[in-house]
């Protein structure tokens, strides 16, 4: 599975459109370019209500978790008392709630971090001054969940920090972790922005610590390939411009009750000059009108081939569909800013 989820906060709605799967962001502020590092970010303060955004790979059974993201303390003043205070947390899908998590890391008074257990334990302490006050510092951390030889292991830009090992870092369950939830209650405020999170499967680069990494938006700019889908102005013609909005308009949008039916879009185009294509996250907002049972799933399109995501039944809800291809399914390398370039992304529907 490798990479699993990446978040630049730079869709523009409070909530990010129900990217978070299981319970939907309520940020403090944002997002918002002013807590942003690229783009947009959003902001957490110190708020005697809990603030907290939570997402699930309820399929995984993977026991290891790597998160990374950057983080920028407006204060560092708070005093986490146990694991549920972290901004990175781990738990397991339907098993923990809100305060019951595996394990986690937060951040502490004079720039600390701290590494929590499943008995709000402290299991490491960072030296002080690892973070610093109004300025971003990336941070990553590998969660191995087990009862006696789980381990810990956080960097800060790149240097080891913390690193924990032969310890219990599974609170019940079946020892899955493939829950990630991040906020704040009573704690320093920060912001963050460029979020990942991954498992130690698959291969390299993506079955460890990425490094500083920047996630980017790529918004529809122009017709793709297919314009099979009618658009909420009755028409198949510039379908795109019923794609493009950032937040989502649900008056805006293509579809067809007619399975195998499908648009792509061309995308903006990146505007990084050089680096390293870690993975691209293709993120559709869709629904059905009507009773009965329709699916759908995420496409791209590359060097002149399609690629599809898996089926995903459509709710008369609006929601958010999801796909992650970390590399080029067309050449099985990683991705090239050229490809980016070419690409197109859009949706079909199934029956």
């Amino acid at each position: 599975m490798a990479l699993l989820f990446m978040e630049g906060f730079d869709t523009g709605d409070a909530d990010l459109v129900g990217k978070w799967n299981r319970k939907p962001i309520a940020p403090d502020a944002g997002p918002s370019t002013l807590y942003g590092r690229n783009d947009q970010g959003i902001r957490f303060t110190s708020n005697a209500t809990p603030r907290r955004g939570e997402h699930a790979f309820a399929s995984s059974t993977e026991d290891v978790m790597i998160c990374g993201a950057a983080i920028r303390p407006a204060t560092l003043t708070g005093s986490p008392t146990n694991a549920s205070h972290g901004f990175f947390v781990i738990g397991e899908d339907g098993v923990h709630t809100s305060d019951d998590e595996h394990c986690s890391v937060a951040m502490g008074l004079n720039g600390v971090l701290i590494a929590f257990g499943p008995t709000n334990n402290v299991l490491a302490t960072s030296a002080t001054g690892v973070m610093s006050v109004d300025t971003w510092s990336y941070v990553e951390a590998k969660f191995t969940v087990h009862d006696t030889t789980g381990s810990i292991v956080v960097n800060v830009n790149g240097t080891q920090v913390i690193n924990v090992t032969g310890e219990d870092t599974r609170n019940g369950g079946s020892g899955y972790a493939n829950m990630y939830r991040f906020g704040s209650y009573h704690l320093t405020q920060y912001s963050m922005d460029d979020l990942y999170l991954s498992d130690d499967t698959g291969s390299s680069p993506h079955n460890t610590f990425f490094g500083d990494v920047k996630v980017s938006k790529l918004l529809p700019n122009g017709n793709g390939n297919y314009s099979n889908l009618t658009g909420s102005d009755a028409d198949q013609t510039d379908n795109y411009l019923q794609a493009d909005e950032n937040p989502p308009n649900e008056s805006d949008w293509n579809g067809s009750a007619t399975a195998a039916d499908e648009d792509t879009y061309a995308l903006e185009a990146t505007t990084e000059g050089t680096g390293t294509v870690l993975g691209i996250q293709v993120t559709n907002f869709a629904s059905k009108d009507s009773s009965g049972t329709i699916s759908g799933r995420n496409m791209i399109r590359t060097n002149s081939t399609d690629y599809f995501g898996s089926d995903e039944v459509m709710s008369e809800s609006w929601s958010t569909i999801q796909t992650i291809w970390a590399i080029n399914p067309n050449d099985s390398l990683a991705w090239e800013l050229a490809d980016l370039d070419a690409l197109e992304a859009g949706f079909e529907v199934r029956a």
